[in-house]
């Protein structure tokens, strides 16, 4: 089996048995260091059919080496992008300008016929064993240094513990932190910790000088204040799962350090993340071991996240997330890591059963994989299709957003129509994209924690408001600006926040002229260009009849030549890194408008 995945982020999907857990479980065994402690990591279950006579043999090829070259400066080789295949391997020489520098690291799982022991390592295969030399093997620092995190719906209680090889011990580590030499504010024996995630005083603290980074010279005391203490990079750490979870519990209680195992004494080792009450801050504690999955999971995420870019772009893999998460905390998870500038962007490998999960993906990053055989890129498979007219020539439909998940949100935006909802699914990815190469926060309606729902046409919202709202959701309705959009909008304005589109360029603007008016003129004329002369248009009516009257021509019926015209304008946004004004102005006001008034959404650049 082989399993080409995206450089940035993969989905894997299938059904059950299909082989998601054991690819993922193919490269935790390759490139996950800490297996190197398992004295049980293979056993004859892990053969196929139980069959030891057939040796396990795993290979993973790892590009965008970074710094971690250095560790491997005779084990580098030369890969073909194009096919994924080792230059010598095709006989072939190396050229910079087409193929990549490549590190290849192997895992061997055997039965040694003299002992009778199954037996494993990590080999680097460009060296293999010859009659005189044995095979070179992976060494510990090589390993360590490869970059690689796994989430799974059951993390490890030590995962935050920190002793010297656990994650948050071994990440505190690598940033020169001295885990042996911690404070009493920060350790606590006979009472929890006096020293606070939620709240730190760093910068008066007479132990300041124990929670800074080691250096290889001495860090002059007036520099001391700018370095980031330990308690700042657990901070930073909880405040990113804080903001993934959203919940009102970690806003009742503080995030701070404890025992792992209860009781007040705590040793080095047994220190863990958790919650404090803010009622008893000396008394009340929640470790890690007690959160919930959700939480567990959050906070590794963040831990994973705060790896970047680290010795090289780490690769992180995430096992059904949805087990843990609740839809829009998958959301905003997915959206962080897309917003991650471009160079410093992780490798990241997720298996999901969940659509909400495959809503946050774009075609191309889905990978389909059926029992017995290797994935195939969604994408790869249209285009075998080839097909002329249908859904399959725009895949997005196959991941429309709305649907089922509009049960698990908090907050509803109702949308005349299904189209809109496909629209705000490209446009939380433009703005994860926008948000990546401009000094812009990143805001989106994944962000916000919306879900679009969309009604069939302006006159059904208002039941859709009211069945949201008996089910104790949060509303707000988005209305065409036309007379027929503006007409309802003026009933539902008393019970939710209502907003309309609003052009001078654009009389009674829909969604095709809201998008179109927040662009430059230029491109927007380059667009219209594609409906000059339309057959379906009256002799001298203006180019916008044309995707809204009906009659067919070359380019369709009605709603092809408006899923068109909205396609080229997305096409237009996401080429200029722009954000289109009224749902830039939507995003803006939507957690602040109330009801009782009609705000209108200026679409104009």
């Amino acid at each position: 089996m082989q399993f080409r995945p995206n450089p940035h982020l993969s989905l894997l999907v299938g059904p059950n048995g299909a082989g998601k857990t054991a690819i993922l479980d193919a490269l935790d065994l390759v490139l996950n260091a800490e297996n190197r402690s398992n004295q049980s990591l293979i056993t004859e279950y892990d053969f196929t059919n139980c069959d030891t006579s057939k040796p396990i043999y795993i290979e993973v090829s790892l590009v965008d080496l970074g710094e971690i070259r250095g560790e491997f400066v005779s084990d580098v080789q030369w890969i073909d992008p194009a096919d994924g295949l080792l230059v010598e391997e095709k006989g072939i020489p190396p050229e910079s300008n087409c193929h990549r520098e490549a590190i290849v690291v192997a895992f061997e799982a055997f039965l040694d016929e003299r002992s009778g022991a199954i037996e494993w390592r990590w080999l680097l295969p460009k060296f293999p064993a010859t009659s005189i030399e044995s095979a070179k093997e992976l060494s510990r620092s090589q390993h360590q240094a490869l970059g690689y995190f796994r989430l799974r719906p059951t993390i490890s209680a030590g995962t935050f513990t920190f002793g010297h090889y656990s994650v948050l011990g071994r990440h505190l580590k690598k940033l020169q932190y001295r885990l042996g030499k911690l404070p009493k504010h920060l350790r606590g024996q006979s009472v929890l910790p006096t020293c606070t995630l939620f709240d730190p005083q760093c910068s008066d603290c007479p132990s300041r000088s124990d929670c800074i980074p080691v250096r290889e010279d001495e860090v002059p005391s007036s520099s001391q204040n700018s370095l980031p203490t330990i308690g700042a990079v657990l901070n930073e750490i909880v405040t990113g799962a804080r903001k993934m979870l959203n919940s009102s519990e970690w806003t009742e209680m503080q995030p701070g350090l404890g025992p792992r195992y209860g009781g007040l004494s705590s040793a080095l080792a047994a220190l863990t993340v958790g919650l404090r009450h803010n009622s008893d801050l000396n008394q009340a504690f929640i470790p890690f071991d007690r959160l919930s999955a959700g939480e567990k999971y959050a906070l590794s995420f963040a831990l994973a996240k705060a790896q970047i870019p680290g010795e090289r772009p780490p690769v992180i893999i995430m096992e059904e997330p949805e087990t843990a998460l609740y839809p829009s905390a998958i959301s905003v998870l997915l959206r962080d890591v897309q917003s991650i500038p471009s160079g410093k962007e992780p490798q990241v490998i997720v298996s999901s059963h969940s659509e909400a999960v495959l809503r946050c993906f774009i075609p191309d990053d889905i990978f389909i994989i059926e029992k017995g055989h290797s994935p195939q890129k969604l994408m790869d498979a249209v285009r075998n299709i080839n097909p002329s007219k249908g859904h399959f020539q725009k895949p997005e439909y196959l991941i429309m957003p709305g649907g089922p998940s509009v049960l698990f949100a908090d907050k509803v935006l109702v949308m005349e129509g299904a189209r809109d909802i496909i629209i705000s699914g490209h446009l939380d990815r433009i703005a994860a994209k926008y948000a990546a190469v401009s000094a812009c926060p990143h805001i989106s309606f994944a962000m916000k924690g919306w879900c679009v729902f969309h009604a069939f046409g302006a006159d059904q919202i208002m039941d859709c408001i009211r069945m949201f709202q008996t089910l104790g959701k949060k509303t707000a309705a988005v209305f065409d600006g036309d007379d027929t959009g503006r007409k309802y909008a003026e009933e539902v304005k008393d019970i939710c926040p209502t907003f309309v589109y609003r052009s001078c360029n654009y009389k009674q603007p829909a969604l095709e002229e809201a998008l179109l008016a927040g662009l430059p003129t230029d491109d927007a004329k380059q667009i219209l260009t594609e409906f000059d002369n339309c057959p379906a248009c009256p002799l001298g009516a203006p180019r916008r009849a044309c995707w809204t009257m009906g009659g067919k021509c070359p380019k369709g019926s009605k709603d092809d030549r408006k899923n068109l015209l909205q396609n080229l304008c997305l096409e237009a946004y996401e080429k200029q890194n722009l954000f289109p004004s009224a749902f830039k102005n939507l995003l803006q006001q939507i957690d602040s408008a109330v009801p009782g008034k009609v705000y209108e959404l200026n679409a104009d650049q």
